[in-house]
């Protein structure tokens, strides 16, 4: 599944998916399922807040990124984000196996990343 949107929020909640990308130049961006084995999730926007819903189990590779005034919060694991030079947050993971891909990089704006109920 492929979304761009140039202004306006972007939900998308799937049972699961091997490959979510998500392109968002500003508005809230929301997306939750289970990420299958080898799949990817890719979240791509200027100034956006990113909720990110995974159902377990977790299987990723995690990079996420934002520039200057974001914040990243993930509660999909014990790894906090680190601040980087100048004024940017970084989060470099593996959850469980790290068999999937999951990617969020927004210039201005709060991730976060959480489990499913």
């Amino acid at each position: 599944v492929e979304i761009d949107s140039v202004s306006g929020s972007v939900d998308v909640a799937l049972a699961s998916f091997d490959m979510l990308r998500i392109q968002v130049v500003s508005g809230e961006v929301g997306a939750s399922g289970q990420l299958l084995a080898g799949g990817e999730l890719s979240v791509s926007s200027v100034s956006s807040e990113v909720d990110i819903e995974l159902r377990k189990p977790v299987d990723a590779d995690v990079l996420i990124g934002t520039g200057p005034g974001g914040t990243i919060t993930n509660d999909l694991s014990d790894v906090d984000a680190v601040s980087t030079f100048p004024a940017r947050m970084t989060l470099k993971d593996t959850v469980g196996s790290g068999a999937g891909r999951l990617r969020v990089r927004t210039v201005a704006g709060h991730i976060h990343l959480r489990p499913a109920d």
